[in-house]
């Protein structure tokens, strides 16, 4: 019953693998991860999963996730997680801030939510509320491009691709208490998060942000808007530069020009 839901899902969007015209259907499955300390079942559900926490796998090691455990998060914490994916941080979150916190977790895309949603029942994450919706400056509509699992918002309905109208939401109008913590991965929209979270940005939570800056221009807006949405003198910085490497003490001498992973911690 459930590969029937998973395969009426797929095909909705389009999801097959294409090789030298043929096409093979992929076949979900679970694997058995342990990453930063965390053991879990993970299902992936689709062939970019397959890619991403399969082939290419960071496990046991996630350095991005290990500065986030080690040095922002903690037992009790409130977690506002905005792009799930299919839900691999999500998991690890969830067991970092244990039954008396609680991770909040936005995903738009409506395959990736649906996995997600899997993961987070299969593991019996009951910390954990996961929403479809997009986070932005503004609550109403937007559209989404789901031609991938990586999906982007996007400006106009002529963008090539698939296309899918989408709940929008700000993180200023969620009821309940202010998260700890504050986890943005969105291709190119950080900057839209965070105008809707101005409120939230008063209480200085601990911010993770994966920050695409070659994506930024597509939205009008610059790594520097971010850095001026969330106060330069508020925060003690750590950047990423490489996947495979920690996170160092950041400056603001060397130019953001690539994707990379900025910390924040309040001063």
């Amino acid at each position: 019953m459930l590969k029937k839901i998973i395969r009426k899902i797929f095909s909705a969007f389009g999801l097959e693998v294409h090789k030298k015209n043929r096409r093979t259907k992929f076949f979900p499955y679970f694997l058995d991860k342990e990453v930063e300390g965390v053991k879990f079942k993970f299902y992936v559900g689709d062939t970019d999963g397959k890619q991403w926490y399969d082939e290419e796998a960071r496990d046991p090691h996630w350095f991005e996730m290990k500065f986030v455990k080690d040095n922002m998060i903690q037992e009790g914490d409130v977690v506002y997680e905005c792009g799930s994916h299919h839900g691999c941080a999500t998991i690890m979150l969830s067991h970092w801030v244990g039954k008396q916190g609680k991770v909040v977790s936005f995903e738009p895309n409506p395959v990736n939510f649906e996995i997600t949603k899997i993961n987070i029942n299969n593991n019996q994450l009951n910390n954990v509320e996961l929403i479809n919706a997009a986070v932005g400056a503004e609550d109403g509509e937007t559209l989404l491009n789901t031609t991938s699992s990586n999906s982007s918002i996007i400006t106009n309905e002529s963008t090539c691709g698939n296309v899918h109208t989408i709940k929008l939401t700000r993180l200023d109008s969620l009821p309940g208490t202010e998260p700890n913590v504050l986890k943005i991965d969105v291709e190119g929209y950080e900057a839209d998060v965070l105008k809707g979270a101005k409120e939230i940005l008063k209480s200085k939570p601990c911010l993770a942000i994966e920050i695409h800056a070659e994506q930024l221009q597509n939205y009008n807006t610059s790594v520097k808007e971010i850095f001026d949405l969330i106060g330069r003198d508020k925060y003690n910085f750590w950047i990423q530069w490489n996947d495979q490497e920690d996170p160092i003490p950041y400056n603001f001498e060397k130019e953001i020009i690539t994707r990379v992973h900025l910390f924040g911690i309040p001063k």
